[in-house]
């Protein structure tokens, strides 16, 4: 399960804007670069490589647009190689090698930056030892005739999305680099309604199991499917505001023509949030009847204990008084004085289960 924080013991002392990794995943020689050249009258271009100076051969001009992505965090070194040549902070390039950091977009001085966390499936089935899903980390940068997408592991997350640029360049062409900036975040916030109907589809059945036989660790598993939730929920919220930032005027250096695509965007966002909530609901709803099942049945084997030591009460109550060891007691000496006690003890048995059974309690 993804946790909600990681300790940062390995940063404690670097001067801000050191560029160090934070988070699970590690820095990996292997990277895969891969350029997309985009230009008006003439076809896609793609270059790959596993070099970051790939990267630094290729010029940007209006007529030539590039998108740069990455595949897997590049070394402390490279990552300030790229931070020199476009021009970014090392604050920037900071956040980028953390992959634990929040969410966020924001406008600088030559570029927009966003971080994005794009969640990675997994079959839906009741939670396990290890529930839910995992988050990738998706920095990308749009400035001038470029997009810059360093992604955080291996393995293209928006190859559909190059498939589209490759088979169908007009749009992208036409509405330039901001275009191919809010598809990523578009390609993101569906891998979101695909995660959601995996962690649905979790929950559903979870409610369905919870009709069933009482099983004692179902507050566990409702409880890790809660955070699932609630991490799901602290991914959207930054990207929706971010989005709301740019449509409200407050971010500049993005095209108004892909307004209503990032209305579009905010919407779905707002889709999302509005069905978390609802399934958090749900599962809190769960938790109540979870608990209130535990107390039902406590309240049940009480009620049997006590019918238990209602009936034996008496009982013992009789058995002890003829158990006193008196030479004077006259049943003691009478001949059906034992048979006699026992007629007392299945009338008095009897008698509690009549009156049990006549209020109901049985």
């Amino acid at each position: 399960m993804a946790r909600l924080f990681s300790p940062r013991r390995h940063k404690k002392g670097l001067a801000p804007g050191t560029p160090r990794y934070v988070g699970e995943t590690k820095a990996s020689n292997l990277i895969k670069v891969s350029i997309t050249k985009i230009r008006k009258d003439a076809p896609i271009e793609v270059f790959e490589s596993h070099d970051i100076s790939e990267i630094f051969k290729h010029q940007m001009t209006p007529e030539t647009k590039l998108w740069i992505s990455i595949e897997g965090l590049p070394s402390e070194k490279d990552i300030l190689r790229l931070g020199e040549h476009f021009n970014i902070s090392k604050l920037i390039l900071e956040d980028i090698l953390n992959t634990d950091h929040r969410p966020k977009g924001e406008e600088l001085d030559e570029h927009i930056f966003i971080i994005l966390k794009g969640p990675e499936r997994h079959p839906a089935s009741l939670p396990g030892a290890e529930p839910g899903f995992r988050f990738e980390q998706l920095s990308s940068f749009v400035g001038e005739n470029f997009v810059l997408t360093i992604q955080e592991k291996l393995g293209d997350y928006f190859e559909t999305i190059h498939k589209r640029l490759a088979e169908n360049p007009k749009r992208f062409i036409e509405l330039g680099e901001d275009y191919l900036f809010y598809t990523q975040i578009d390609y993101v916030l569906d891998e979101y309604f695909e995660a959601l109907t995996n962690l649905g589809e979790r929950a559903d059945l979870l409610d369905q199991h919870m009709r069933g036989e009482f099983v004692s660790d179902d507050l566990i598993k409702i409880q890790d499917l809660r955070k699932d939730f609630l991490l799901m929920r602290r991914s959207l919220f930054p990207i929706k505001e971010f989005l709301q930032k740019i449509v409200k005027g407050e971010i500049h250096g993005i095209d108004n023509r892909i307004r209503d695509y990032l209305l579009d965007a905010i919407e779905h966002s707002d889709h999302l949030i509005d069905i978390i909530d609802s399934y958090r609901e749900i599962l809190s709803g769960l938790v109540e009847v979870h608990l209130g099942r535990i107390t039902h049945r406590s309240n049940e084997i009480m009620k049997v204990m006590t019918l238990y030591a209602s009936i034996f009460i008496p009982l013992t109550f009789i058995v002890g008084l003829y158990g006193m060891n008196f030479d004077n007691m006259p049943e003691y000496h009478w001949r059906y004085g034992y048979l006699f006690v026992w007629v007392i003890l299945i009338f008095v048995t009897g008698a509690s289960l009549f009156y049990f059974r006549k209020k109901r309690w049985l």
